[in-house]
C-alpha cells in the first residue's frame, strides 16, 4: 500500500469513528423516542475505530533535511481522540439508558 493510500484510508477511518461517536450522542440525547440500542453499537463502532487506529493502522512519516527532523506526523494522537470520543459516547448512551428514569430527566 502506497503512503498516499495509507493517509487517505486513516483520515477515513479517523472521520468516520469521530462522526459515529458524534452521532453516538445525538441519538441517546432524544427526549421523544431516543435510540439507546443503535446509539450504543455506533459508540462500540467508534472505540473499535480508535482501537484500530492505535494498534493495526498507525502512520507515522517524518521529513528530515541534514540530520534535522523538520516535521512529524503521527496517527496515534487523532485516534485516541477518536477512541475517547466513543468512550464518552458509550457511556453517555448507558447513562441515559440504565442512569435515570425518563421522568427524572432535564427538559
Amino acid at each position: 500500500m502506497t503512503f498516499q493510500a495509507l493517509v487517505y484510508a486513516a483520515g477515513v477511518i479517523w472521520i468516520a469513528s469521530c462522526a459515529a461517536a458524534f452521532q453516538s450522542f445525538q441519538w441517546s440525547r432524544r427526549r421523544n423516542r431516543p435510540r439507546h440500542v443503535p446509539s450504543l453499537m455506533l459508540s462500540g463502532l467508534s472505540i473499535a475505530g480508535g482501537v484500530m487506529g492505535l494498534t493495526i493502522l498507525r502512520v507515522d512519516y517524518s521529513e528530515s533535511v541534514n540530520g534535522v527532523v523538520r516535521w512529524h506526523l503521527n496517527s496515534r494522537w487523532f485516534f485516541a481522540v477518536a477512541l475517547i470520543l466513543g468512550l464518552a459516547a458509550f457511556a453517555h448512551a448507558l447513562w441515559r439508558k440504565f442512569g435515570t428514569p425518563p421522568a427524572a430527566r432535564p427538559s
